[in-house]
């Protein structure tokens, strides 16, 4: 099976809108594929949402590139 890559920019997203797209985007993930995550601020309360939430399944990285921009790695399992 092959992985599939979606990347996710949620800077031209409107902010109340952001938390429920990232969710249903995950949900139709198949196991092994990853969404890269593009934001403007540093995603913490998503980060703990989707903990709450997936648990374990999710494999979750989060780096910096620039000062307005953060990046990371979603995955389910």
């Amino acid at each position: 099976m092959t992985q599939k890559t979606t990347t996710l920019d949620l800077r031209e997203i409107v902010c109340d809108q952001r938390h429920c797209l990232v969710f249903q985007r995950l949900s139709v993930l198949e196991p092994g594929d990853w969404i890269i995550l593009v934001n403007d601020h540093h995603p913490g309360p998503l980060g703990q949402q989707l903990h709450s939430k997936y648990g374990d399944r999710l494999s979750w990285s989060l780096g910096k590139v620039t000062e307005n921009e953060f990046q990371g790695n979603l995955q389910l399992s």
